[in-house]
């Protein structure tokens, strides 16, 4: 019986806490997650899981459990950020100074897919379940690049239905996306070095050429939606007024809700390079990244989700937790917490102690941020929800989801989400139909 899920995982929380406490207390960056995987690898291969590496990403791996169709699969994710070490307390008190740390929740966010395939594990022979059921260990998402990765390795290449959560200041699911996409561009100006000015006639200036790319990007901002973003950077300007540059390099991310749109941007900042060389009478080549897409919810698997999320109860929390919460929330600007129930229309009877016990349904919630899940579910049908852990109005990639990662906060936010991941595994092995409707509308 589904319920039984629920039961497993709630006896067996203190294992999947001690996991997570453990990658918290070793956090490594992105591909260099040696701790995270063998942790996870071994612990579901003791569980009877097989565990399979994957080629040229060494701290990749798929633990895979029963065969045949259909395939269920669960992302996960464990690096950490740089400089974002910190204890569990509530000011800014790294436990190295300078180390990476879990600002992002990674820990919590590989940890409940281990959890939540344990226990469907756990039914798959008592009740007699046909089909795979596999946990994805993926590194780097920081970078933008595990999944991309696994991807070309073709470890997705079978699957059927893919499914990913994320803490947040909120528990939401939706219909459209998350994450938009993003294509990351460096254009690199080639000039001619020699003394401002006497050399000014034999060449062109690279500097030159630099600016106005970025006031050709700062031009196009004018024509794009509010749900489209443009940032950049330079380097090699120069280490002297009176010495022209020989390189100057724009980077450029371009961050874009819809695909068309994402590569329509791209295109047109390639044309305004050009131009910039032809300007100021420059080289330049140009130098593509991976291209991180939107995701593509699916909404056979959101209402799945959506079913399994309702079955949760409201969170509870201890006095020490709502305090905790309490003195982090005073960390946050002025309003920030009223600007973000606004947007979500979340009342008031839906925020205990600054966090969300409710949640939104929203069809257009979107998370600037991107995701390279995005690029697994323009591969597979493929869905993602929130589940709160911060309170509401802080963002990632902080000290305060430091801390709260690593926190008993922390470790009820990633059961949440292992009951509705677990539910939503149990959910396609058992109706075959609901798989068919995915594909279906997958392939339209």
């Amino acid at each position: 019986m589904k319920e039984n899920l629920t039961t497993f995982l709630d006896e067996h929380t203190q294992s999947y806490a001690d996991i997570a406490k453990d990658i918290w207390e070793r956090p490594q960056t992105a591909l260099n997650e040696e701790y995270a995987a063998k942790r996870q690898s071994e612990f579901l291969e003791s569980r009877g899981f097989r565990i399979n590496a994957v080629k040229d990403v060494p701290t990749a791996f798929v633990a895979e459990y029963g065969s045949g169709d259909p395939v269920i699969g669960i992302l996960g994710e464990y690096d950490a950020l740089p400089d974002m070490s910190q204890k569990v307390c509530t000011e800014r008190t790294p436990i190295e100074a300078g180390g990476p740390g879990h600002a992002c929740g990674h820990n919590l966010i590989g940890t409940a897919g281990v959890a939540a395939v344990d226990a469907v594990k756990e039914l798959y022979d008592k009740e007699g379940f046909k089909g795979t059921i596999r946990y994805y260990g993926c590194p780097a998402e920081e970078r933008y690049s595990g999944k991309i990765l696994m991807q070309k390795e073709k470890v997705f290449d079978d699957l059927d239905i893919a499914i990913i959560w994320h803490p947040q200041d909120i528990t939401g699911i939706s219909r459209k996306q998350y994450y938009s996409g993003l294509t990351m561009m460096k254009v690199e100006f080639s000039g001619e070095t020699g003394h401002s000015v006497a050399a000014k006639n034999y060449g062109g200036s690279a500097l030159q050429a630099a600016n106005l790319m970025v006031g050709g990007i700062n031009a196009m901002r004018e024509y794009i939606w509010d749900y489209h973003r443009l940032h950049y950077y330079m380097s090699d300007t120069g280490q002297t007024a009176n010495l022209l540059s020989k390189s100057t390099s724009v980077y450029c991310e371009t961050r874009a809700t819809d695909v068309d749109v994402l590569l329509k941007i791209k295109e047109r900042l390639t044309e305004i390079a050009e131009g910039c060389a032809k300007i100021a009478g420059t080289d330049f080549t140009i130098e593509m990244e991976d291209e991180l897409y939107s995701d593509k919810e699916n909404s056979v698997i959101v209402e799945v989700l959506k079913h399994n999320l309702q079955l949760l109860p409201r969170p509870e929390y201890t006095d020490g937790e709502k305090e905790f919460a309490a003195k982090l929330a005073e960390t946050l600007p002025e309003g920030a917490e009223k600007k973000v129930a606004s947007f979500y229309n979340i009342d008031k009877e839906q925020i205990e102690n600054h966090l969300h016990m409710g949640v939104v349904e929203k069809d257009d919630l979107i998370y600037l941020p991107a995701d390279d899940a995005g690029n697994v579910s323009q591969q597979v049908p493929f869905g993602t929800f929130l589940i709160s852990l911060p309170p509401v109005g802080m963002p990632m990639h902080c000290w305060q989801m430091t801390a709260l990662a690593g926190s008993s906060i922390g470790t009820k936010c990633m059961m949440r989400a292992a009951k509705v991941m677990a539910g939503v595994v149990y959910d396609f092995l058992t109706d075959e139909k609901l798989v068919q409707e995915a594909v279906e509308e997958f392939n339209i």
